[in-house]
């Protein structure tokens, strides 16, 4: 019996030896790399920032934990408008770089 080969046929498109490709996919992994880092810091202070204010404010005013879900609450709200900040950002960027053009700096 014969063993199937299950490569496939096509070629890897790693090894087209386009420069220009290359370039590409370089800017395209930082543009996606810079997007994860600064979503991730803009979470990480929308959430934390006001939770601890929340714990802060029921500690001053004995009212455990109702500013803490209130703040945390409001946090969820904050989160959700840096991702969607992000995802259009992204989808600008990406169609920017569909046309050939350059991304300005912001």
């Amino acid at each position: 019996m014969a063993q199937k080969d299950t490569r496939r046929n096509a070629r890897d498109p790693r090894s087209d030896g386009s420069a220009e490709r290359l370039a590409r996919i370089a800017d395209a992994k930082h543009l996606f790399m810079d997007a994860t880092i600064n979503m991730g810091w803009q979470l990480a202070v929308t959430i934390i920032v006001p939770v601890y204010i929340g714990v802060r404010l029921d500690d001053r005013f004995h009212s455990s934990p109702k500013w803490t879900l209130v703040t945390l609450f409001l946090a969820t709200l904050m989160s959700c408008t840096v991702v969607w900040k992000a995802v259009q950002g992204a989808t600008i960027t990406h169609s920017i770089n569909k046309k050939g053009e350059k991304p300005s700096a912001k």
